[in-house]
């Protein structure tokens, strides 16, 4: 019977964004005191402020320190994209939208600026700002690994494979130990059924490092799409301990061991997978199916009245194989 594969594709992969320069030079710019409407050293002690609160995670408090420096200093387009990337870690999108957005207003070749600036519009899913941002900091920095990389995840998740894995490549190209660039570009390469060569880089990626979630999970997924069911397994279990609340991999987990006939482990991944996430209709169906297969009917039919409130197609596909069931059993008998 037919098992939902959830691939991963895109999910998992952090978009690149970078800070400004570190402000520990500022102390340089006391050679500039009568240009500056403001003591330096009040200017200096607010960056370090912001510093070390971005150090520690407290965002709101770097937010503030940034905007107590840029009062000092407006037209220092660096503090405008710090005061974006603090905004972006605090989760504030669109403040950080406005945030880099004046930074370039203030040095319109800004790669940096630009993009972080398509970083927060991929937050925000609006894509199309996104790459041209991206592409004006490719524009202006062409061997900027990371705005390639970023370019490509956009491309990744609005399933534009082809330009994804053009953008990608180059990025790897650009920076062979790119760990990330090379699993995402890996993860591309399944999206295209160009299975042996996503296997090849995953491989790579895990051997520089062995921690690597995402390469891990996705490496599970090129093993199962070319029925090697226990390397997959083996790459599904090896991801869970790096990650035990990976909803998506324990229902991967199932269906590899469905794939192996191991219905009862099958059953107990599906079950985490829904522990961690309840509203996860197609490991709900997975969960039906192995039921079904250790003639579990009554709580494979609790799951199909699950599904028909909350995701019909799903529940109509699960009917279709709960009956398909019963008939091979009753023509066996």
């Amino acid at each position: 019977m037919r098992v939902l594969l959830c691939l991963i594709a895109a999910v998992g992969f952090q978009l690149s964004i970078i800070q400004a320069q570190p402000r520990s030079d500022l102390p340089a710019l006391a050679i500039e005191r009568e240009l500056l409407n403001a003591p330096v050293a009040d200017l200096d002690e607010y960056c370090r402020e912001a510093e070390n609160s971005l150090h520690h995670g407290d965002y709101e408090k770097a937010i503030l320190a940034f905007t107590k420096a840029i009062e000092l200093r407006p037209n220092l387009a660096a503090l405008h994209n710090d005061l974006g990337y603090s905004s972006f870690l605090a989760r504030h999108y669109r403040e950080a939208v406005r945030a880099y957005q004046e930074a370039i207003r203030l040095k319109p070749d800004y790669a940096l600026a630009y993009n972080n600036l398509g970083v927060a519009y991929s937050h925000l899913t609006e894509y199309y700002d996104a790459v041209s941002c991206f592409k004006k900091a490719l524009s202006l920095a062409p061997r900027d690994a990371k705005a390639h990389y970023n370019l490509g995840i956009v491309y990744l998740e609005t399933d534009q494979t082809a330009d994804s894995v053009k953008y990608l490549e180059q990025a790897v190209g650009l920076n062979p130990r790119y760990l990330q660039a090379v699993t995402a570009l890996a993860c591309a390469y399944n999206s295209q059924e160009r299975f042996a060569e996503a296997i090849s880089l995953l491989r790579k990626a895990l051997s520089a490092d062995p921690k690597l979630q995402v390469a891990e999970r996705n490496l599970g997924n090129a093993y199962l799409k070319t029925a090697q069911i226990q390397n997959a397994i083996q790459s599904y279990e090896r991801a869970l301990k790096l990650n035990p609340q990976d909803a998506e991999v324990h229902n991967n987990l199932g269906v590899a061991l469905n794939a192996a006939r191991d219905f009862k482990r099958a059953i107990m991944a599906y079950q985490r997978a829904l522990a961690i996430a309840p509203q996860y209709w197609e490991a709900h169906y997975n969960l039906a199916i192995a039921y079904v297969e250790l003639n579990g009917r009554n709580r494979a039919l609790a799951e199909y009245v699950l599904l028909k409130k909350s995701a019909p197609e799903l529940a109509r596909q699960l009917y279709d194989a709960i009956y398909a069931s019963q008939l091979i059993n009753a023509n066996d008998r």
